[in-house]
C-alpha cells in the first residue's frame, strides 16, 4: 500500500524547513496500520480519514477528486476499508493485561 517514494501531494502537504527553504514532497507512508493511527498525514494535521483525503492535490489530485466525487455510500465504503487496516485487531489483544 506504498511505493516508498517521495510525491508532491500539493500544498497543503508543504512544510517549511528551517532556513527558510520549502520541502515539497513527502515519503507516502504505508497505509498498514491507518485505521488505528489517527492523527493523519506525515505532519499529523488531518484529524480523520476524510480529512486527509481531501487536503490532497498535487499527484494525487486526480485521487482525491474522485473520491470527493464518490457517493456518499462509496465514500463511506473506502473509509471503512481504511479502517479495517489496523495493526492489531481488538480480538487478538482480548484478555491481554498489562502488567
Amino acid at each position: 500500500f506504498t511505493d516508498f517514494k517521495r510525491h508532491d501531494l500539493g500544498a497543503n502537504f508543504h512544510e517549511r524547513n528551517y532556513d527558510g527553504t520549502m520541502l515539497t514532497k513527502t515519503m507516502t507512508a504505508p497505509l498498514w496500520g491507518v485505521g488505528s493511527t489517527a492523527p493523519y498525514g506525515h505532519d499529523g494535521r488531518s484529524i480523520n480519514l476524510k480529512e486527509v483525503i481531501l487536503r490532497h492535490g498535487g499527484e494525487a489530485q486526480q485521487s482525491r477528486d474522485l473520491f470527493a466525487a464518490a457517493s456518499p455510500h462509496e465514500r463511506d465504503n473506502v473509509i471503512a476499508f481504511l479502517n479495517s487496516l489496523v495493526l492489531f485487531p481488538p480480538d487478538d489483544v482480548k484478555g491481554y493485561r498489562y502488567q
